[in-house]
Formats: structure tokens, C-alpha cells, sequence
């Protein structure tokens, strides 16, 4: 190359750090700007590589350089002021009490376990195991005809089991159980010809049952049996004829199926046996399907199918009670469209646990209970005895009963997702439910704005509530989806996986918007900063700044923003604050003591105290006025003390993890999408809602579940979690999963 057309040398530039590495809080090394080399003031010759092409262009980089104090970070003076405020803060927050306190959950594990009430139940077993020491027989050997001692025997020691470990053995081998596995066994291997007789006779005999209903006994058609039956039918023409072909082959060839077997139950295809044959027993097959087509002569056959549907995801739980976890999180929010929906919810939750108990039993699973389980505990037999000492039991008795129904999410989730691959499903069947929620929320708005003529305050009066029954509670569902489609852009490794959580961030952040509630819009800008301000400092950083942008913004349309309100709130505020007044009243008079969970003496106490007779309600107007008014002081003190070990969790874990890992992603979701569901509780009581509550106590759940995954992930900081408790009974038989 001529020496004349020579590039010029480029000058490395020297950049400085704002910011200072912290292992205790996310790095931001991996965030930090990537430097760009800068030319010399040294004129560029017409073949240079920083050649100006024309004036226009020139023009254009002279004004953006001019302009640069205003959005550059580090000749912005408004941003390094900023930068170094949201730095001030995480160092104080850091070094402070606050910060010492929210990091030191492990601390509070090691007191508990030193603790005299442990110490006390250590000494007592320590007692019971020595006196059941082995005791050693001797007996002599005489000689019979001298009468001498020939010589002392021993007889070999042995040790009983103890009682429950008899029984439950004695269970596990039972014949009935091996009765009930061999049978169930015996289904997954059948051939497919044999559920297709199956289904052949069911559908023909459903078709000729609804026949004879109308031409004999002259009743009504029952066309969806008559549709499910001509179902039943075609699908046994593809099944009857695929000959010795097991189920299990076809479940696991197929791609449906082995989502189902595989991401849902979680069993092994290495487990099974698909060179396994066993009986036809088409026969039998065909008496069943005539026994259920006569059947639906008195039940309905939709029924039918779903009872038989029930009893399958019935069967998957009983193999692995995490499934039912999962698949409680994905119908949560469909529940209130089904006729006793949060009875149907409740027996779900309770079945999943009930399983995971007789496992815990039988020693196929363990438990380990920390400081916040211990304390859990306590909180729902205090709701148990405040159910039974309530004047009104009845109702009081239902409404514990959902309350415990719903923190048992907690246990289930702590204690079975405490896996990364069932973790991991847990948060795939929150973003696949959240995105179905999230388009029927947005069609939802769109079938309501095209009949009112795309007028903005008519349309921000829509009362769009989607699957849920409130627009309180679909806020509160759309706000955590939110989050967690937020962390899943950052945390999935496909590219598919990112795109489709980026999708379900964007739907879920405008479903959020055109739910036109003034409150939940300040939550959700809270919780967006909360989030920015545990992910990174220039991350919050630049939050802040955007929001000073919009502040300045608002004052300039401050006179517009009253019409538009106007709109939005209507008079929900003024009800909603005649409620609390009222609410707050009664919390104050019932302070003590509370009121209990009855509904009656509920509404006897707000009408005696009421000053409108048009506003009405059933519950405090919000959570701390509900737990005042239902459980007195104490239940404030419970739910208090369970909210701050959960943000001492999360904190704890974030300490745990000095890198971007997978665990500390998803407990920053868990604790910012249970922060907004605080934040929103100060003005709505969002246990209501039984979904609403299983959410939210799942979610707490989550944290538990994140901060055993990442001391398992992190075995050199794992001895700050501190000792566990353990179940005495999960030694027994222990098998690996």
C-alpha cells in the first residue's frame, strides 16, 4: 500500500469504571459499554476509513456531538448524577442494617436449630434412641454330669423396627397394593386394539342410548353425547386396527404424549419397557365400553369423559406429586370459570399434598423444614383455631379452609420444585397459562372497543376481567406473568424460548394497561423499578432516568391528564374508600381479638358501622384490615413475620450467588412479582380470590424452592443455609429420583 493513503493510527482510548464490583449484588462488568475506538485529529486522507461523504452528514454528526451531554452516560450531567445517586444508594443499603439483616437468613436457620425448643426435642430423641439400646441374653451351659458351667453363650442381638415402620412395610407389600400396581401396569402396556374395542362399544352404545331416549321413552336429544359418542367411535377406527402396538409405545413415539408422560408427570422413558407384551383382554374391554355407553343413559356423557380424564392426571400425581403442582399452576386461572371452581382448586391442592405426605411416609420423598416453614406452620394451625372458636363455624370453617388450602401451595412448591427440571416446568406452565390469559384479556378489549367506537375514556371504562372474576385479580395474574416473562427473555437458552417470552412480556404489560386501574399502573412502575434495582445499578440507573424523562413529560400535559382520569377511575375510588374507612373502623374496635373467619358476624359488624348503605362489602378492602378485622393483631404478626423471612430468602440467595445464575433470575421474579402483589394487597384484599391466594403463596413458595437450588448449585457457600430439619420417618427406604 502507498505510504501516502496510510490509515491513520488510532488512539486507544482509557475508560474508567462508575461502578464498583460487588460479590455480594449482580456484576455489572458484563453490562459495561463496549469501547469504540475514537480517531485522531489528524485530517483523514480521501481513502480513510473516517471519511466525511458529504456536508449533509457532516452537519448531522456535529449536531449529535453536540448533543451529546444530554444522552451520553458519562458526559450527561443529568445521568452521572443519577448514576452516582443509585450507586450512594446500593452502598448504604449494602453496608447498612437493612442490608445486613435481608442477607443473613442463614443466621436465623443456625439460632433456630440452637434453639431451646430443638435442643429440647434433640435430647428427648437422644433419650428414647439409648433406651432402646440392644439388650444381650446370655444363658450358661452346665455340664449334666458334673454339674459344672461348661462355657457362657450369647445369643445374637436384634433390634425391632419400630411400629411405623412395620406398617407402613406391611402396606407396601400388601396385596392390595401390588394388586392396584399390577393392574395399572397392565393399562400402559395393553395393546391399542384393545382401547379401540373400548371405545368402539362405548361410542356405538352412547349413540344407540340417546336413540332410545328419543324414540322410546320420548325425552330430549342430548346432542353433545351424541357428538362425543360419534367421536368415540372414529377414533376407535384408527386404534382398533393398529394391532399388538402397547400404549406405552405409541405414548412415547408421539409427540403429545411424551410431553404429557415426560413434562408433565416427569416419568423416564428409560423406565419403560416397550418390548413389554402382555394379555389382549379385548373382551373385557368391550363389556367396560358398554357398561359406560349405558351409563350415560343417567350421567352426562361429558362427564363421563372428564371423570375419566380426572382419574389419568389423577394416577400421573400419584407417581409424581410435583406434577400436580404443575398442573395446579397452569388451571389456576380457569378455575372461576367452572362451576365451583375454588372447591374443584381447593381438592387439587389437597390431593397433590396428601400424595406428597404418603410419599414422605413411605420414604420415596424427602422434606426439609427451615425457619419460614416452621413458621408457616404455626400461621395455619392459628387459622385452624381461629375458624373453630368463630361464632358463625359453618361459614367460618369454609373460609379456613381456603385459606390453608391455599398456603399449602407454599409447602408444595418449596418442598417439590426444589429441582432445576421441575422448577424449570413450573415456570413454563405459568408463561404457556399467563399467555393464554393475556390474548383473552387484549381480544377481550377489542370486542369491547369496536362497539363503542374506539372512544378513549369509553374504552378505558371496559370492565375487562378475562378467565378471573375481578379486574383486581387479573391485574394482580398479568403483573406476575409480567415478571417472569421479563426474567424467562434472559433466561431461556433458545433463541424460540426468548422470542416467546419477549411475546408474552409485551401481551401481559398492555393487558396490564387497558385494565385502566390508576393503582395497579403505580405497582407496576414501582415493581419495575424494584426489579431494576436488585438486577443492576446501571440498570436503575437508566429506570431512573426515564422516569425523571416522564415526570417531565407529565407536568407538560398536567392539564390534559384530569379528563383522561376521570375516565379511568370513575367513582370506584370513592366507594373503594368508604370501605376502608368503615373496614378500618371495625379493625380498630376488633383489634385484640378479631371478629373470626364468619362471614355473618362479618356483615353485622360493617352494617352496624357503615354510613352509606350503598356501599357494601365482604371483605376489609384490604389485606391488613381483613387480617385485623377476621384474626386480630396476631394474624397481622404471622403474615408479617412470614413476608419478611421470604424477602430475607430471596436476599440471602442473591448473597449466595455472586454470578448471573439461574436460580438468582428466578428468585428476582418470584420477589418483585410478590412485592406488587403487596403493594396492590394496601388497597384490595387479594385473598378473595382463591386462585388469587394460591398465587400468591405459591409464589412465596418459589423463593423457598430457588434458594435450595442455588446452595445446591453454589456447595462452596452451602454450609451458610444453615442445619434443616428433616422428618424423622423420610430415612426410611430413601429412593433416588
Amino acid at each position: 500500500m502507498d505510504k501516502d493513503n496510510k490509515l491513520p493510527e488510532i488512539e486507544k482510548p482509557t475508560y474508567t469504571s462508575d461502578f464498583s464490583s460487588d460479590p455480594e449484588w449482580r456484576s455489572d462488568a458484563s453490562e459495561s459499554d463496549t469501547p469504540q475506538p475514537v480517531p485522531s485529529s489528524e485530517e483523514p486522507s480521501k481513502n480513510a476509513a473516517f471519511t466525511v461523504k458529504s456536508d449533509k452528514g457532516g452537519k448531522k454528526r456535529s449536531r449529535l456531538k453536540n448533543a451529546k451531554w444530554l444522552f451520553d452516560r458519562k458526559e450527561s450531567t443529568i445521568m452521572r448524577f443519577i448514576d452516582r445517586t443509585v450507586s450512594s444508594l446500593y452502598d448504604k443499603t449494602k453496608n447498612g442494617a437493612v442490608g445486613h439483616f435481608f442477607t443473613s437468613y442463614a443466621k436465623t436457620e443456625r439460632a433456630l436449630k440452637t434453639s431451646a425448643t430443638f435442643s429440647f426435642f434433640g435430647a428427648a430423641s437422644e433419650f428414647f434412641r439409648k433406651r432402646r439400646s440392644l439388650k444381650v441374653k446370655e444363658h450358661t451351659v452346665i455340664d449334666d454330669t458334673t454339674g459344672e458351667v461348661v462355657a457362657v453363650v450369647r445369643d445374637p442381638a436384634s433390634r425391632k423396627r419400630p411400629l411405623i415402620k412395620r406398617v407402613i412395610s406391611a402396606v407396601d407389600n400388601s396385596v392390595i397394593v401390588n394388586a392396584v400396581r399390577r393392574f395399572m401396569s397392565t393399562l400402559f402396556y395393553l395393546p391399542m386394539s384393545t382401547y379401540g374395542a373400548l371405545l368402539l362399544s362405548l361410542g356405538i352404545t352412547t349413540i344407540l342410548v340417546q336413540a332410545a331416549r328419543v324414540f322410546l321413552l320420548s325425552g330430549d336429544l342430548g346432542i353433545s353425547s351424541v357428538v362425543i359418542g360419534v367421536i368415540y367411535t372414529l377414533i376407535s377406527m384408527l386404534t382398533i386396527f393398529s394391532g399388538d402396538a402397547s400404549l406405552a409405545k405409541y405414548v412415547c413415539d408421539s409427540k403429545i404424549g411424551s410431553f404429557i408422560l415426560v413434562s408433565v408427570f416427569g416419568v423416564s422413558k428409560k423406565t419403560v419397557d416397550l418390548g413389554r407384551s402382555v394379555k389382549k383382554y379385548r373382551f373385557w374391554a368391550f363389556i367396560v365400553g358398554v357398561s359406560l355407553g349405558l351409563l350415560s343413559a343417567a350421567v352426562n356423557a361429558q362427564s363421563i369423559f372428564i371423570g375419566a380424564v380426572i382419574a389419568i392426571f389423577a394416577l400421573g400425581i400419584a407417581t409424581n406429586p410435583e406434577s400436580g403442582v404443575i398442573l395446579t399452576t397452569f388451571a389456576l386461572p380457569f378455575t372461576s370459570l367452572i362451576k365451583n371452581g375454588e372447591l374443584y382448586l381447593c381438592i387439587a391442592v389437597l390431593y397433590t399434598v396428601l400424595v406428597w405426605v404418603i410419599k414422605l411416609i413411605f420414604g420415596k420423598r424427602r422434606a426439609a423444614f427451615g425457619a419460614i416453614e416452621g413458621w408457616m406452620t404455626l400461621f395455619a394451625l392459628f387459622v385452624i383455631v381461629t375458624g373453630l372458636v368463630s361464632a358463625d363455624r359453618a361459614q367460618a370453617s369454609r373460609h379456613a379452609l381456603k385459606l390453608i388450602s391455599a398456603m399449602l401451595g407454599f409447602f408444595a412448591a418449596s418442598g417439590l420444585l426444589s429441582t432445576r427440571a421441575w422448577f424449570r416446568k413450573e415456570i413454563n406452565a405459568v408463561l404457556l397459562s399467563g399467555y393464554i390469559v393475556s390474548v383473552v384479556t387484549v381480544y377481550q378489549w377489542i370486542a369491547g372497543s369496536i362497539g363503542v367506537s374506539w372512544s378513549l375514556s369509553e374504552m378505558a371504562a371496559l370492565n375487562i376481567t378475562s378467565v378471573f372474576s375481578s379486574g383486581e385479580a387479573l391485574a394482580l395474574y398479568l403483573i406476575t406473568v409480567f415478571f417472569f416473562a421479563l426474567t424467562g427473555i434472559t433466561s431461556h437458552e433458545k433463541k424460540g424460548g426468548k422470542f416467546f417470552s419477549f411475546l408474552l412480556a409485551v401481551i401481559s404489560l398492555f393487558g396490564i394497561l387497558i385494565i385502566s386501574n390508576v393503582y395497579v399502573w403505580v405497582v407496576l412502575v414501582s415493581a419495575i423499578v424494584f426489579y431494576s434495582l436488585i438486577r443492576s445499578k446501571k440498570n436503575a440507573a437508566s429506570v431512573f432516568g426515564l422516569l425523571v424523562l416522564l415526570l417531565l413529560v407529565v407536568s407538560l400535559v398536567s392539564d390534559i391528564l384530569p379528563s383522561v382520569f376521570s375516565g379511568v377511575t370513575g367513582e370506584s375510588f370513592v366507594e373503594r374508600f368508604e370501605v376502608m374507612r368503615t373496614a378500618g373502623q371495625m379493625s380498630g374496635q376488633y383489634l385484640i381479638s378479631g371478629i373470626g373467619l364468619g362471614e355473618g358476624v362479618f356483615d353485622n359488624a360493617y352494617a352496624s358501622l357503615a354510613t352509606s348503605d350503598g356501599v357494601h362489602s365482604s371483605d376489609g378492602g384490604s389485606l391488613l384490615t381483613e387480617l385485623l378485622i377476621r384474626m386480630g393483631f396476631m394474624g397481622v404478626v404471622f403474615v408479617a413475620f412470614a413476608m419478611i423471612l421470604s424477602y430475607r430468602q430471596a436476599f440471602s440467595t442473591l448473597k449466595i450467588s455472586a454470578s448471573d445464575t439461574y436460580a438468582q433470575r428466578w428468585t428476582i421474579a418470584s420477589i418483585c412479582s410478590l412485592t406488587a402483589m403487596l403493594l396492590v394487597s394496601l388497597v384490595f384484599y387479594v385473598w378473595s380470590d382463591t386462585s388469587v391466594a394460591l398465587m400468591f403463596w405459591t409464589v412465596t413458595g418459589l423463593i423457598s424452592a430457588s434458594r435450595r437450588i442455588a446452595l445446591f448449585e453454589n456447595t462452596g457457600t452451602s454450609h451458610e443455609s444453615g442445619p434443616t430439619i428433616e422428618l424423622p420417618i423420610s430415612s426410611f427406604r430413601r429412593s433416588k429420583r
